[in-house]
């Protein structure tokens, strides 16, 4: 693809790490989805779901794991049986961390 002449798939998750490392965390995810889609990447959906549940976003992070667990991740399986059995007040703690009340 067109993406892969400009920028190699083999140095996506360094790229990955360098942004999260510069806290540039809506590049960092785009590469580390692009890893776990384009190289079949479970590690990179799993870092990626990580990396959204810090920032607050349980959609993307459950979106992350169930991209991991159909790669055959053990762990992002065991994972979303523990947020499918945590009580909602425990999931909007997740989900609105990051907002501020009014």
């Amino acid at each position: 693809s067109q993406a892969e002449e400009y920028y190699p798939s083999t140095n996506w998750k360094a790229m990955a790490k360098s942004y999260t490392i510069n806290k540039y965390y809506s590049e960092a995810l785009a590469y580390l989805v692009a890893c776990g889609e384009f190289l079949k990447d479970a590690p990179s959906f799993m870092t990626a779901c990580q990396l959204w549940l810090g920032k607050g976003s349980l959609e993307e992070s459950l979106s992350s794991l169930r991209s991991a667990a159909l790669l055959g991740e053990r762990r992002a399986k065991q994972w979303i049986s523990r947020f499918e059995n945590l009580p909602q007040a425990e999931l909007d703690k997740v989900r609105y961390k990051d907002e501020v009340p009014l």
